[in-house]
C-alpha cells in the first residue's frame, strides 16, 4: 500500500442518499432475480450441471449432459457448482437457485470494497468505490446471470485488496495472518475458475511495482504460509479429480486454459469458444469499468476548476488503476475473450475512482442520487427485455406449453428435431428425450417413426425450411412467437 494511503477505518455515517442508492440497486437486483427464465446457452449449461451435482450426489465430479448421458464436465473446477447445487437442494429447480450464488458472491464483492478499500483509500473514498461497483451495468448484470465470473471476482478482490494493503512493517503474526488470508482467496478463485485467479492478483502486483518502480510492493510477504493456504484449499480436488479421471489436469490446464489463452480458435469439449481480434480484452475493460471511468473524468474536471490538482497526485490513485488495467494487458494477446471476463478488474477500478471522487471533494450524495436513477432505469429495463428474452433466449415457456399438450395425448416425450438447447433440458427433466445425434430428424424424415407419440418442438423458422416430405408428416398443434409445437400425423 502506498505510504500516503489512509490506514485507520473510522467510524463516518453513511449519507442518507448513498445508503438508498445502494439500496434501491440492491432491492432491484433481488427483485428481477427471478424473471427471466435461465438463458442459453452459458446459463442453463451451467444450471443443468449444478441441478445434476444436486440430484445424483456426486459432488466431487462436475457432469455434464452429452448425447443424453452424464459425462465429467472437466472444463470448470467445482466451487461455483457446489454452491449453486446447494442452492437447488434448499430451494429446487428454478431461476433464483440458480443464480443466487452470483448474487451473494456479488454482494461479498461490494462488502469487500468497503472494508478491505477502506484500509487502502480511507471510508469515504472506499464507499463511493462500493457505489461505483454496484452501479456498474455489467457488474449488475452479472449478480444475476449464472456464471463463475462474480465468484472469481469476490475471491481475486480479496487477493486484491489485500496485497495493495500490505504493509512490509506490520509483525511478522499480522504478515503471516494476511499471506493465509491472501492464499485462502487464492484458492478460492482456483477452486471456482481456475489459474486466471493467479493472474489476477498476480499481474495487479507486477503493475504497482512497475507503477511505483520499485519492488518493495512484493517485500516482506508471507509467501511460504500463503502458498501452503493455497495449496490446502485447491489441490485437494485437482488431485481428486486427476485420480478419479486420469487425463484431467492435462485437458483442464492445457486445452482449457493455455492454449484458448495462446490460439485463436481452439474449441473444447463442452462448448463453442468465443473468437474475437486480440486486444479486445481493452475494449471489454472499458466497459466492465464504464462507470469508473465516467467518475474519474468528472472528478478530473472538478479537480483542475477548484485547482486542486496537487490532492490529485499525492493519492495512490495511479496505481490502483493501474492493478486493474493490468488484467487487461494480461488478456490482450488472447483473441478468446468476453466482457464477463474483465469482470474481476471492476472492483479495484471503482475504488481508484472512489479515491479521485473524494479527492475532487464531489461528496458521496451525489452518486447516491445517481444510483436510484440508475436502479430505477436497470428495473425498467428487465422489464422491457423480458417478453423478447422469454421467448427468444429460452425455452421455459414452450416447454411448459408442450408438457401440458403430450400430457393431454397421453405421451410423456418431448422431441426437439434440431438441437435440444440446454435450457430444455433444465426445464424440461426425463420428458426432453435425448438423441444422440441432434440433427438427424431433419436429414432423415423416416426417423419419426421412432417417436410415434411425441410432442415435437421447432423454431418458426425452422418449420419454413422444412421439406414437403417432412412437412407432410408433421402437424402444427400449437406455436408461439419463436416456437411451434407439432405432433406426427397418424
Amino acid at each position: 500500500m502506498p505510504e500516503s494511503a489512509p490506514r485507520a477505518i473510522s467510524r463516518v455515517r453513511w449519507p442518507r442518499a448513498a445508503l438508498f442508492g445502494l439500496g434501491a440497486l440492491l432491492a432491484v437486483r433481488i427483485s428481477t432475480l427471478g424473471l427471466f427464465p435461465l438463458i442459453d446457452t452459458t446459463e442453463s449449461r451451467y444450471a443443468l450441471v449444478a441441478a445434476d451435482m444436486a440430484e445424483t450426489g456426486d459432488w466431487i465430479t462436475p457432469q455434464i449432459r452429452i448425447q443424453g448421458l452424464l459425462v465429467p464436465f472437466e472444463g470448470k473446477p467445482p466451487l461455483h457448482f457446489w454452491l449453486s447445487a446447494a442452492a437447488h437442494q434448499i430451494l429446487g429447480r428454478g431461476e433464483i437457485a440458480a443464480r443466487i450464488p452470483s448474487l451473494l458472491a456479488g454482494i461479498v464483492t461490494v462488502l469487500l470494497v468497503l472494508r478491505l478499500g477502506a484500509r487502502v483509500v480511507g471510508v469515504e473514498a472506499a464507499r463511493a468505490g462500493a457505489l461505483l461497483l454496484a452501479m456498474g451495468p455489467v457488474f449488475f448484470g452479472m449478480a444475476g446471470t449464472v456464471a463463475l465470473d462474480l465468484t472469481l471476482t469476490a475471491s481475486t478482490t480479496a487477493g486484491v485488496l489485500l496485497g495493495l494493503g500490505h504493509d512490509p512493517r506490520a509483525t511478522r503474526r499480522e504478515r503471516r495472518r494476511c499471506g493465509a488470508l491472501m492464499g485462502i482467496a487464492l484458492g478460492i478463485g482456483f477452486l471456482t475458475k481456475g489459474p486466471i485467479a493467479l493472474a489476477v492478483v498476480g499481474s495487479a502486483g507486477i503493475a504497482v511495482c512497475i507503477v511505483r518502480r520499485s519492488l518493495d510492493p512484493l517485500r516482506g510477504h508471507a509467501w511460504i504460509t500463503g502458498g501452503a493456504a493455497l495449496l490446502c484449499v485447491a489441490a485437494p480436488w485437482f488431485i481428486l479429480s486427476e485420480f478419479w479421471h486420469p487425463g484431467f489436469l492435462e485437458y483442464f490446464f492445457v486445452q482449457e486454459n493455455w492454449l484458448r489463452f495462446t490460439q485463436s480458435e481452439i474449441g473444447d469439449r463442452f462448448g463453442r469458444t468465443h473468437v474475437y481480434s486480440p486486444g479486445i480484452s481493452i475494449v471489454c475493460w472499458l466497459a466492465a469499468a464504464l462507470p469508473a471511468l465516467v467518475a474519474i473524468a468528472f472528478a478530473s474536471r472538478a479537480s483542475r476548476k477548484s485547482g486542486e490538482r496537487d490532492r490529485w497526485r499525492r493519492a495512490p490513485f495511479v496505481e490502483i488503476l493501474a492493478a486493474s488495467f493490468a488484467l487487461a494487458i494480461v488478456l490482450a494477446p488472447s483473441s478468446q475473450v468476453i466482457v464477463t471476463y474483465l469482470v474481476p478488474a471492476a472492483p479495484t477500478a471503482a475504488l481508484a475512482a472512489g479515491l479521485a471522487w473524494t479527492n475532487a471533494r464531489l461528496g458521496l450524495s451525489r452518486l447516491g442520487a445517481v444510483a436510484v436513477v440508475l436502479a430505477l432505469l436497470l428495473g425498467i429495463a428487465h422489464l422491457v427485455l423480458e417478453p423478447d428474452m422469454t421467448e427468444l433466449r429460452s425455452t421455459r415457456d414452450v416447454i411448459t406449453l408442450a408438457r401440458r399438450i403430450a400430457g393431454e395425448r397421453g405421451s410423456h416425450e418431448i422431441v426437439f428435431p434440431r438441437k435440444t438447447p440446454w435450457s430444455a433440458y433444465y426445464y424440461g427433466g426425463t420428458a426432453v428425450v435425448p438423441r444422440p445425434d441432434d440433427r438427424f430428424l431433419l436429414r432423415i424424415p423416416e426417423t419419426l417413426a421412432l417417436y410415434p407419440e411425441a410432442v415435437f418442438i421447432l423454431k418458426e423458422r425452422t418449420v419454413r425450411q422444412l421439406s414437403e416430405e417432412l412437412a407432410a408428416r408433421l402437424e402444427i398443434v400449437d406455436r408461439t412467437e419463436a416456437w411451434c409445437i407439432a405432433v406426427r400425423r397418424n
